[in-house]
């Protein structure tokens, strides 16, 4: 089983949201160790580019290519049960 955190948005298009989705992504990393199953934290797993659309939260057709490479490389790296 995998925990997905909270992807990262645009700082300046939704000022604050950054340090809160800190907060959120710590307090889900906590439980997932507590439960032990893995923990995916999408903005320490991007490598930065044009990955979202204009609106700076949801993810691009290269964002969610991103994404899915991200997932598969954790789902087959690990003995994850689906």
């Amino acid at each position: 089983m995998i925990v997905l955190g909270l992807l990262p948005v645009d700082e300046t298009r939704f000022p604050g949201s950054r340090e809160h989705f800190r907060i959120v992504n710590a307090r889900l990393r906590q439980i997932a160790e507590a439960e032990g199953v893995q923990f995916v934290d999408w903005a320490s797993s991007l490598n930065g580019g044009d990955l979202f659309y204009r609106d700076g939260l949801h993810p691009n057709a290269a964002g969610a290519d991103a994404l899915a490479m991200i997932l598969r490389e954790r789902v087959l790296s690990s003995e994850v049960q689906l």
